[in-house]
């Protein structure tokens, strides 16, 4: 005899957002076929964005990701839609569930995922950070005068970089995913002497970057930049990157000393 168990499953809402998951009817399913993690998970366009951006921004959350009629509880849907979404070459249609803590799982509907898995924050931010990497700027500092550098005179400095935000586009994952970093200098001038500006440089006159040494010698100047960026993806965001990314370059200053004279 076959015997049909009816469950109901009466799941609270994740957070205040989350709507009560519905009622339904399961059976035994042996068949698992399921990511999961902690963190924030990007949901399908199909979700409301409301609770797409407290899924994505839930950093101690839970989720698992498994094959659409399947449930964390260990049992599946009798009664299960899907193939709905139409996933494209590569990805398969599988079924997001949510929990905040110890609180029950919720149901927040089908995705698209990849042989890799699905997609998260986290891994959007680290894949960004790289592309990011890849069309930096060059850090090549330069001083002024380039010759002649006197004591007691002051040298001006310039990162050879801009200083203004940074905003890069990208397709990360199939994703259009925007980066915004901001950059931030940090000079130590060889003689105990150090910076810490948002100006990536300057020209003579403008003293906003400069230093006076006090002694004649060679000193070797160490100036890094470091970035500190953000991004958005599929209208979430914006999240912080993983890790600032830092730049660092040396320029060696020879200083001479300054003597008057008198001329007869």
């Amino acid at each position: 005899m076959r015997f049909v168990i009816t469950l109901v499953l009466c799941c609270l809402g994740l957070l205040t957002w989350a709507p009560p998951a519905h009622a339904v009817d399961v059976h035994g399913n042996d068949g698992q076929d399921t990511f999961s993690g902690v963190g924030g998970l990007i949901l399908s366009g199909s979700v409301d964005n409301h609770t797409r951006a407290a899924v994505a921004s839930c950093g101690d959350c839970a989720w698992q990701v498994s094959v659409p009629c399947a449930t964390p509880y260990g049992v599946a849907f009798v009664r299960c839609d899907s193939h709905v979404l139409g996933c494209g070459s590569g990805t398969d249609e599988r079924r997001a569930w949510v929990r905040h803590g110890d609180g029950q799982w919720t149901d927040h509907g089908l995705l698209c995922v990849s042989t890799h898995g699905p997609l998260t924050v986290d891994h959007v931010g680290h894949s960004a950070r790289d592309e990011f990497i890849q069309g930096l700027a060059r850090l090549q500092p330069r001083s002024a005068p380039r010759a002649g550098v006197v004591a007691q005179v002051p040298v001006v400095f310039d990162s050879g970089q801009q200083s203004s935000h940074v905003i890069g586009n990208y397709v990360v994952l199939g994703e259009r995913v925007q980066l915004t970093a901001t950059p931030r200098w940090t000079w130590d001038f060889g003689d105990g002497g150090r910076l810490v500006t948002d100006i990536a440089g300057s020209r003579w006159p403008d003293l906003a970057v400069s230093h006076i040494y006090r002694h004649g010698g060679t000193q070797v100047a160490h100036v890094r930049t470091t970035w500190r960026a953000e991004f958005t993806v599929g209208g979430l965001g914006p999240f912080p990157v993983p890790e600032e990314v830092t730049q660092e370059a040396v320029l060696p200053i020879l200083v001479g000393e300054a003597r008057a004279w008198v001329v007869p």
